[in-house]
């Protein structure tokens, strides 16, 4: 339960080399700029009971990214939650056998690097709102639920990458995402379905590689974007 560290507002911020086990969120920070998070270890955090059996799936199991205007997402968990956070990098951060790698709310020019988002349980990378960031040569493989060899293979809305809710001119290329629930899972948002305009546009998707996925390797729609040299 609760959270390892929290940083609220401040700019230039630097935490560098932290280890922490067992949390709900590893690292919260909230409108901060220029932040830089560089080879932390958060792995081995919170993550729900799954109610489904090798047998036999539970829709109890199930997720819904659809509602995060409050940071309802946090209820979920994450190694790393990042709220209306501006400018700065994450690199060669460690993210596994969680519910969560990195959500993002709110949150623009990142560059998130050379992190192994891997083994967790919902996400890798989950975006929402969150625009003009590089998402360059991550690992983030297996992560999946709803999956059982042999007898149900449904993801349950797991994905390497989510983008949700106008996420736009973002450039993720050359990242490992296989065997997820998806290897990408973007969404116009609940703003576009409403009112007919927007969405989660004018996104770059470069040299990925989506491959292994139970459900859906690229799920893409209502939206703009381009796919180059990706391989599914």
């Amino acid at each position: 339960q609760g959270t390892a560290v929290r940083i609220d507002g401040g700019s230039r911020v630097r935490v560098r080399g932290l280890t922490a086990r067992g949390y709900r969120v590893g690292i919260l920070a909230r409108n901060t700029r220029a932040l830089t998070l560089e080879s932390n270890d958060l792995s081995h955090s919170w993550k729900p009971r799954l109610f489904s059996l090798v047998e036999h799936e539970s829709l109890n199991d199930w997720l819904s990214y659809h509602k995060n205007e409050q940071d309802e997402w946090l209820r979920f968990g994450a190694g790393i939650y990042l709220s209306r956070v501006s400018g700065g990098s994450l690199r060669g951060n460690t993210v596994r056998q969680s519910m969560n790698g990195v959500l993002l709310t709110r949150t623009d020019s990142l560059d998130i690097r050379d992190n192994d988002l891997s083994y967790n349980s919902g996400l890798g990378i989950g975006m929402y709102r969150s625009s003009w960031n590089t998402i360059v040569n991550n690992r983030a493989d297996y992560n999946v639920r709803g999956y059982s060899h042999g007898f149900f293979a449904r993801g349950q809305d797991s994905a390497a990458l989510l983008m949700f809710e106008q996420c736009r001119h973002n450039v993720v290329a050359y990242n490992s995402m296989t065997h997820s629930g998806d290897g990408l899972f973007l969404w116009a948002g609940q703003e576009t379905m409403d009112t007919g305009t927007g969405g989660s546009n004018d996104n770059l998707f470069l040299v990925n590689d989506f491959s292994f996925a139970p459900t859906n390797g690229m799920e893409a729609t209502f939206s703009r974007n381009q796919f180059v040299g990706n391989r599914v």
